[in-house]
């Protein structure tokens, strides 16, 4: 799971590490939520071997836990699978691990769920 606010670099981020995990053999699949925009980020990332999926104008961590869990569940089993959230920027990152958290049905699936957060140092307020 990959969250941050909007502009802290959730996608570039991905841009970045999506060759990495291919040229090490792990088969990422890519799961984008925005609130307009995430048919375009998903469309940036893919290549011709990439799984790249949208989910497009709700919050994953809210309206949009539904269709998260629905794509999650459709993820086909592959060796070397890695499955990729990037959250929106006004996901609630504790509110959506724990709605991920408790599901049996992803537990079973997968293991471990770890979140990375990103924050744009320049914009940073102290």
């Amino acid at each position: 799971m990959v969250v941050g606010f909007l502009g802290a670099g959730k996608t570039t981020f991905l841009r970045e590490l999506l060759p990495q995990l291919e040229a090490r053999g792990v088969a990422p699949f890519t799961i984008i939520n925005d609130f307009q925009n995430a048919r375009v980020d998903a469309s940036s990332l893919q290549t011709q071997n990439r799984e790249v999926v949208p989910i497009t104008g709700n919050c994953i961590c809210c309206d949009g836990m539904e269709a998260l869990v629905t794509t999650l569940l459709s993820v086909p089993p592959a060796p070397q699978r890695v499955v990729l959230v990037e959250a929106n920027g006004a996901s609630d990152p504790i509110s959506l691990l724990e709605h991920l958290i408790v599901k049996p049905e992803l537990q079973e699936r997968f293991q471990p769920l770890l979140q990375i957060g990103l924050i744009d140092a320049r914009r940073w307020v102290e």
